[in-house]
């Protein structure tokens, strides 16, 4: 008896240690994903010149400085990767209702990592919304120059009048995050 009462025990204070553990580490990543969300908040986002807009199957140059709405809904997305235009198809499936819902315009400002361009108008182009703009380009230069994160769960944003990111994270892919994104939109309207 006494033999199963210390292997009970011991089973226990295992158990116990390896769920402080695994706490412990979500509680840190947590921690992590929360400081580098601080951290984005109220950056100054810099939107090159000259890029190379895709929209309606045809490419041509686009300036920075034309995306002069008070608000700016940023996104960079990986065009190699199905899931991430799949995320991309919802955010503009959300712009859209954006527009409908709000009397302010915001800018869809979305850069596409393609570094083949045909593979990308073969394989993803057909199934967006070829009426909204892309901004094509061929290396990560905006995440770095801008110092954001690689993480895609980073990668989307909203901009105030200045540039500088006032919400992270996609609000089509989170019904919390899209409160947060009307909310903030509402609360730039009523203060302007």
């Amino acid at each position: 008896m006494k033999y199963n009462f210390r292997n009970r025990f011991f089973v226990f204070i295992i158990l116990f240690l390896i769920t402080g553990i695994i706490y412990s580490c979500k509680s840190n990543a947590e921690k992590k994903h929360v400081n580098t969300i601080e951290n984005m908040i109220g950056k100054n986002i810099i939107i090159p010149n000259n890029n190379i807009v895709l929209s309606n199957l045809e490419i041509d140059t686009i300036e920075g400085n034309c995306f002069n709405n008070t608000l700016k809904l940023v996104s960079f997305t990986d065009g190699r990767c199905p899931a991430c235009i799949e995320n991309l198809l919802k955010l503009m499936s959300l712009k859209k209702e954006f527009d409908n819902k709000f009397s302010v315009d915001i800018d869809f400002v979305n850069f596409v990592y393609v570094d083949n361009v045909k593979f990308f108008m073969n394989n993803f182009y057909s199934t967006l919304d070829c009426t909204m703009p892309l901004l094509m380009v061929d290396n990560y230069s905006f995440l770095k120059n801008n110092d954001l994160p690689y993480s895609p769960i980073y990668h989307t944003f909203l901009l105030n009048k200045d540039n500088e990111i006032v919400l992270v994270g996609n609000p089509a892919n989170s019904k919390l995050l899209k409160e947060l994104y009307i909310k903030q939109i509402n609360n730039h309207i009523n203060n302007n």
